[in-house]
C-alpha cells in the first residue's frame, strides 16, 4: 500500500480505541473501499502486532501523532450503522480519563452482548476437573482456578486476576487434560441448579461416600441451597451430585434465570390489575415539577427524597409516561436483580409492552435480543442493573436511579464506574431529566440538591394509611441474655416476635453477616483460625459444617486442634452471630414457625425470588437475611422488623460507616407495616447513644445528615474534597511494599494530598500482599491532575505487581 490510495487522494485517517491497557487512542488508515463506513461507534477488525483486535472508531479524518510510525491499515469494519451512538461514545470516553481507565476498556462496556473482543470466550468446569478438585490432589495452579470456575464460567481476564500465574497456555493444558471447557458468550442460558434433601439413606442401604454424605448432611439443614453456594464451602463433583439424584436422595430443581424474570413478573400482574390510587398532594408535586421539565426539555436532574413506603414508584411511571408521550424513550436503574420482576410486572401493567430487561442474570441469546430491540427503537423503556446505564437507547428523555444510594452501582473492579453518576453524565448530554429516588439519599447527592445541583423533591409522608413503623431501641448491655440464655435475640425481641405470629403477621430479622459464626477461635490463645490466602478469619457455615473465606473461596473442615497452639479437646469455640445462627435459633425458640433465610449463601440474583415470593404468599412467617433483605422488596404482610446487631457495621474502617449503618437501618425498618397492619421494629445494639441509631430510631435523616456533614467537614472528607485510591498488590510483601512507597514518591509533586502509602486494612487478599494510597483534594480537576502522574500500568506488571485506580471509591478494605 502507497501513502496514496486507489484514487490517489491522500488516505483516510480515523482513531479507534484498542481493548488494551493503554491511555489513548490508536490511529489507522481506513482503505478507500472502506471510508463509507467508517463512522465514529462502528467496530472494526484492527492489526495489533502480530494478531488483531476489534476495535471503536472514534473519529474521523484525524492528523498523524509524531511518534506514530508507520500507520497499518483497517482490515475490515464489520457494521454497516454504529453500535455505539455519538452520545453514549463521548460519555464513556469522558468517564475513562475520568476514572483513568483505559479508553478501550471503558468502550467495551457499550459493546453488544457477546461482542467483545477480550471477553469472548469464558472457561468452565468439567466433570472431571470437578473430580480432581474433590480429591484434594490437584496442583496448586490447577486447584486454584479450578476453584475459580467451579462457581461459574470465567474469562481468561478474571482468571488472571485471581490467580496472575494463569495464562493461556495453562488453560490450554487444562482442556486438554479434560478439568475445563470453553463456552463461548453467545451460548446457552445461565441456569441455577437448587439442590433439595428428599430423603437420607435408609436402614441397611448402602450409604454414599465421604463426599455424598457430607452434602447429605448439609442438604438436611436447608430447605434448599443453590450448587453454586454449596459449592463455596463444600467442593462437590457432578458425579456425586448424579448419584445422590439418581438414587432419589437428592431433587435439582434447575430455573433459567431468564425464565425467573418472566414467570415472577408474571406472578405479580395480578397485584397490579387494579387502578392506582390517588396521588397524595407531595407526590402530584413531584410529578407535575418532573412533567413540567420534561416539556421544557434539557438536563434536568432530581433528587426524589421520600420515606420507605412513600410511592416514589409511582412518580417514576408518571415521569416515563410523559417521555413516552413525547416519544423519547426511558432507562430505569434498580440495585438488585430481584427486584426487575417486581418492576417489570408493575411497568408492564401501567406503561405497557414495550419494555426490555438488561442485567447479567439473562441469558447470552435474550439479553443480545434484548439490546438489538432497545437499538432498533421497538422497546423505549430499559429496566436493569448497572450495566443498563449503557444501553443503545434511542433518544433517552429520562434517566431512573432508584435506590440511587445503593453501593451496587459502583463497579467494583476493571472499569470502577458509579453507574448513578454516569446516568448524570449521560442525560446532560442527551437532554434528559434524571431521578435519583431514595428514603436516604448518599450525601453527596443531598449536598448537591441543597446546594441547587439537583431540584429537590420530598415525599414525607406514606402513599398507604398506616403511617411508619414504631421503633424501639434495645439496649444490649441491659438486656444480656435472651430466653435461651444466649445473646442474640433478647427477651424483647423474643416477646415481639411471639405476638406477631400470635397475631398472624410476618416477620424479618437483620443481620448483615451470612454463615454461621464469624470465626472459629481457640479458648486457649484466642486465635481465630485464618485463612492461608487472606488476612480475615475463617466463617464457619453450618449446612456444610465447615469453615470459609468469603474472599478467596479457600475451604476446610473445623479443626480438632487448634492450628496456632496446638490445645486440643473443646479449645475451638463458634464465636459470634451469622444468619445461619440466627435462623437456628429462631427455629428452635418458635418450632412451629416457618422459618427461611435469604442471603447469597442461598439465594442470590434471581434464587431470591422464590424465598420472596413465599413470604408474599403467606407460606412462611420469618425471614431471616444480610442486606438482601433491606431493598426496596414489597411484602405488605411484615409487621415486625428485627434488627440483631444494629451496630455491627460501624467499625468498619470507613468514613462512610455511619451513614451505611443508618441507611441499612432505615430501609430494613422501612419493610415492616406497608400493608394493612401497623408497623414495629426493634434495633439491638451495645451503643444506643450513637447519633446514627437515634436518627434511625426516628428515621430523621436531616439530622442524621446534618450530624454527618458536619463530621465530614471537621475530617475533610466527601462532599467537602474528593478522593481516589490506588492500589499496588504482589505476591512479595517488601516488593509490594517498595512499589508503594515509590509511587508515593511519583505522586508527591502532584496537586492532591497524598496520604500513604500504607498496608490495606485487608493486608492480604487471594494470596497478594496489599498496600494503598489516598489522593485527597478539593477538587476533582486536581485528583485528575495527581493521577496523570502515575506511571502506565505495565510498570507495575515488569515487577511482577498489579496497580489499579479507583476514583470516587465506596470501598477502601
Amino acid at each position: 500500500m502507497t501513502a496514496l490510495d486507489l484514487e490517489g487522494a491522500l488516505p483516510l485517517l480515523c482513531s479507534f480505541t484498542l481493548p488494551v491497557h493503554a491511555h489513548k487512542l490508536f490511529t489507522y488508515r481506513v482503505p478507500g473501499a472502506m471510508a463509507g463506513r467508517a463512522r465514529p461507534g462502528v467496530r472494526a477488525i484492527l492489526p495489533v502486532g502480530r494478531g488483531t483486535k476489534v476495535g471503536v472508531l472514534v473519529e474521523r479524518d484525524v492528523p498523524p501523532f509524531p511518534g506514530d510510525g508507520v500507520l497499518r491499515d483497517v482490515e475490515r469494519i464489520l457494521d454497516r450503522e454504529p453500535v455505539i451512538g455519538a452520545h453514549l461514545l463521548g460519555v464513556l470516553l469522558d468517564a475513562a480519563v475520568y476514572y483513568h481507565h483505559p479508553a478501550g476498556l471503558a468502550v467495551e462496556s457499550a459493546l453488544p452482548p457477546g461482542k467483545t473482543s477480550s471477553h469472548a470466550v469464558r472457561y468452565g468446569i468439567t466433570d472431571a476437573g470437578h473430580d480432581l478438585l474433590a480429591s484434594g490432589s490437584a496442583r496448586d495452579l490447577d486447584r486454584r482456578l479450578l476453584e475459580l470456575v467451579s462457581g461459574g464460567a470465567k474469562t481468561l481476564v478474571q482468571l488472571a486476576r485471581h490467580a496472575p500465574l494463569a495464562g493461556q497456555a495453562q488453560i490450554d493444558d487444562m482442556i486438554k487434560r479434560g478439568l475445563v471447557n470453553t463456552a463461548q458468550t453467545g451460548r446457552g442460558a445461565r441456569v441455577e441448579k437448587i439442590l433439595r434433601l428428599l430423603r437420607m439413606p435408609g436402614a441397611g442401604e448402602r450409604t454414599p461416600g465421604e463426599v455424598g454424605k457430607k452434602v447429605l448432611e448439609a442438604l438436611g439443614r436447608t430447605d434448599g441451597v443453590t450448587l453454586s453456594a454449596l459449592r463455596r464451602s463444600l467442593p462437590v463433583p457432578d458425579s456425586t451430585i448424579r448419584s445422590l439424584v439418581a438414587r432419589g436422595l437428592v431433587e435439582v430443581r434447575t430455573d433459567s434465570a431468564w425464565m425467573s424474570v418472566e414467570l415472577t413478573s408474571d406472578a405479580f400482574s395480578s397485584a397490579y390489575q387494579d387502578p392506582p390510587g390517588q396521588l397524595t398532594s407531595h407526590q402530584k408535586q413531584a410529578v407535575a415539577t418532573i412533567n413540567n421539565a420534561i416539556a421544557r426539555g434539557g438536563f434536568s436532574p432530581f433528587l426524589l427524597h421520600g420515606i420507605t413506603g412513600s410511592g416514589k414508584t409511582e412518580v417514576y411511571i408518571h415521569a416515563i409516561r410523559s417521555v413516552l408521550r413525547a416519544g423519547r424513550s426511558a432507562v430505569v436503574l434498580v440495585p438488585e436483580i430481584a427486584l426487575t420482576p417486581q418492576l417489570v410486572a408493575m411497568f408492564r401493567s401501567r406503561v405497557g409492552e414495550e419494555i426490555a430487561i438488561l442485567h447479567s442474570a439473562l441469558p447470552l441469546a435474550r439479553r443480545r435480543a434484548q439490546w438489538d430491540s432497545i437499538r432498533s427503537g421497538q422497546r423505549r423503556v430499559v429496566i436493569g442493573a448497572r450495566s443498563a446505564v449503557f444501553a443503545p437507547v434511542r433518544d433517552p428523555g429520562i434517566f431512573v436511579v432508584d435506590e440511587e444510594h445503593d453501593t451496587s452501582f459502583k463497579q467494583g473492579e476493571m472499569f470502577r464506574y458509579h453507574a448513578r453518576d454516569l446516568s448524570l453524565l449521560r442525560a446532560q448530554r442527551e437532554g434528559a431529566a434524571v431521578i435519583l429516588g431514595s428514603a436516604t439519599p448518599a450525601m453527596e447527592s443531598f449536598h448537591n440538591a441543597l446546594g441547587g445541583k439537583y431540584g429537590l423533591l420530598t415525599l414525607p409522608e406514606r402513599a398507604t394509611t398506616q403511617p411508619l413503623p414504631e421503633v424501639e431501641v434495645v439496649d444490649l448491655r441491659i438486656h444480656r441474655s435472651g430466653p435461651a440464655g444466649q445473646p442474640f435475640v433478647s427477651g424483647v425481641l423474643y416477646r415481639a416476635i411471639e405476638e406477631t405470629l400470635a397475631h398472624g403477621g410476618q416477620i424479618i430479622l437483620f443481620l448483615n453477616r451470612r454463615g454461621f459464626a464469624p470465626a472459629a477461635t481457640c479458648t486457649s490463645c484466642g486465635e481465630p483460625v485464618r485463612c492461608p490466602e487472606c488476612s480475615v478469619a475463617l466463617v464457619h457455615h453450618r449446612f456444610t459444617d465447615r469453615l470459609s473465606c468469603h474472599y478467596c473461596g479457600h475451604s476446610r473442615d473445623v479443626p480438632a486442634t487448634c492450628p496456632g497452639c496446638g490445645a486440643g479437646g473443646d479449645a475451638m469455640e463458634l464465636v459470634g452471630p451469622g444468619t445461619e445462627r440466627i435462623e437456628q435459633i429462631v427455629s428452635d425458640l418458635f418450632p412451629r414457625a416457618r422459618v427461611l433465610r435469604m442471603d447469597s449463601d442461598v439465594a442470590s440474583g434471581t434464587a431470591a425470588e422464590p424465598i420472596l415470593r413465599a413470604m408474599r404468599e403467606k407460606r412462611a412467617d420469618i425471614l431471616v437475611g444480610t442486606q438482601m433483605v433491606t431493598k426496596g422488596h414489597d411484602l405488605p404482610g411484615v409487621a415486625l422488623v428485627g434488627v440483631v446487631r444494629a451496630d455491627m457495621g460501624m467499625s468498619m474502617p470507613d468514613f462512610r460507616a455511619a451513614e451505611r449503618t443508618f441507611q441499612m437501618l432505615t430501609q430494613v425498618a422501612g419493610r415492616a407495616g406497608r400493608g394493612d397492619v401497623p408497623g414495629r421494629v426493634i434495633l439491638q445494639t451495645y451503643n444506643p447513644e450513637h447519633p446514627c441509631i437515634d436518627a434511625a430510631r426516628s428515621q430523621d435523616y436531616q439530622t442524621f445528615y446534618t450530624w454527618e456533614l458536619a463530621h465530614r467537614r471537621a475530617t475533610g472528607y466527601p462532599p467537602y474534597t474528593h478522593l481516589a485510591l490506588v492500589k499496588l498488590s504482589g505476591p512479595d510483601e517488601q516488593a509490594a511494599a517498595r512499589g508503594a512507597a515509590e509511587l508515593g514518591i511519583i505522586l508527591g509533586p502532584g496537586p492532591s494530598r497524598v496520604l500513604g502509602p500504607v498496608s490495606s486494612p485487608l493486608a492480604r487478599l487471594r494470596g497478594r500482599f496489599r498496600h494503598q494510597i489516598m489522593l485527597k483534594a478539593d477538587s476533582r480537576r486536581d485528583v485528575r491532575r495527581s493521577l496523570e502522574l502515575l506511571p502506565d500500568p505495565t510498570w507495575a506488571l515488569s515487577q511482577g505487581l498489579r496497580s489499579s485506580v479507583d476514583v470516587d471509591p465506596l470501598d477502601f478494605l
